[in-house]
């Protein structure tokens, strides 16, 4: 028999396989530890698993320690939208090659680990594209292949149906078992128009839905009013409040009492993160007022906004994750900015025709 060398695998060519279990089999570990194609790694807790995504090509799970940040649904949600393999202990020890060849044709997706936030995004003005900048947050973050959802908690009927169509299924449907949540651009929806909101306020069901809601999405985006009857539940459950104002004097004015009314509840929850954000700036003078205490202004971009652009929630994204919009390319950056400003024409061909 001819004995043939073979070349040692680079370690980029390599497999990453990530096995999650709190008991692992030592036969399995033998088995991957012996496979020179393979790099393993363990862990054994929730958040392990989320974070050892971003470089995996194979998860094997077992039974693993669920965390207070990452709860058991967050982690399944996350490796549902990933497209990474996952396997158990058993089927990974029966069937080997199977799963590292499922492993090798598996497109990977980028995946980054990112704390979860429960985001009020609200104010007492109406008009100031509170509901616009909710979705296109969570369209923006969805594209980091995240579990994503959007509440609905605002005045009136429902801009989530009159926006995006009749065809939604309700919060009331969904919280009473009835349909599950309709998904757009990968985000999950829970539209519910004020009088619907009003029958739900003191369903015993809903304490636990809203908790599931925060344990088991990355990001929840929630279309907030004060006035909500959810307004204090949702409250408890925030980690980010975002106060959306417009360069007029109704406007700040309400923004402004808003900021005072939330003063008790900055100081009784220091953990609690509000925000102001002055929106449909036209001009560099209507971000003098309350300038000082703006944390980002988004320039009045008409088209940007009827297309549900998400490139406009970056400033507000950024404020959420430090250095979101930082990225690679500091002048792609710098592009963007000036299209936005300049009605989105690209500063190349902006004094074009």
């Amino acid at each position: 028999m001819l004995n043939f060398l073979r070349r040692k695998p680079k370690q980029s060519d390599k497999l990453i396989v990530l096995l999650a279990s709190q008991n692992p089999d030592p036969k399995l570990v033998d088995v991957l530890a012996k496979r020179q194609e393979i790099i393993m790694r363990e862990t054994f807790t929730t958040r392990g698993v989320i974070r050892g995504l971003p470089d995996a090509d194979l998860v094997v799970l077992g039974d693993v320690i669920p965390l207070w940040d990452v709860d058991t649904s967050l982690m399944q949600n996350t490796l549902e939208v990933t497209g990474i393999p996952v396997t158990t202990p058993d089927q990974m020890l029966s069937q080997p090659e199977e799963w590292i060849s499922t492993a090798r044709l598996a497109n990977r997706k980028k995946l980054q680990y990112l704390p979860a936030r429960f985001v009020l995004v609200g104010g007492w003005a109406g008009g100031v594209g509170k509901s616009c900048l909710a979705l296109a947050m969570a369209k923006r973050f969805r594209e980091r292949n995240l579990p994503t959802a959007i509440l609905e908690a605002s005045e009136g009927g429902s801009y989530l149906v009159s926006r995006l169509g009749p065809q939604l299924h309700s919060l009331y449907d969904v919280l009473t078992g009835e349909d599950t949540a309709t998904e757009w651009e990968g985000v999950k929806l829970y539209p519910i128009d004020h009088r619907a909101s009003q029958v739900l306020a003191d369903d015993p069901r809903l304490p636990d839905f809203l908790a599931g809601l925060k344990r088991g999405y990355t990001l929840v985006v929630v279309d907030a009013s004060p006035s909500h009857p959810f307004w204090p539940r949702l409250l408890d459950l925030a980690t980010n409040i975002i106060v959306v104002t417009a360069p007029r004097d109704e406007s700040l004015f309400q923004a402004e009492t808003l900021l005072k009314e939330l003063e008790p509840v900055r100081a009784s929850r220091p953990e609690l993160k509000i925000h102001l954000i002055m929106n449909m700036v036209h001009s560099l003078g209507e971000r003098i007022g309350m300038s000082g205490m703006v944390a980002a202004s988004i320039p009045y971009n008409e088209r940007w906004a009827s297309q549900l652009d998400p490139r406009i929630a970056d400033p507000l994204l950024n404020i959420l994750y430090p250095g979101w919009i930082s990225g690679p390319n500091p002048k792609a950056l710098r592009k963007r900015i000036l299209a936005a400003k300049s009605g989105g024409k690209s500063p190349e061909n902006s004094g074009k025709k």
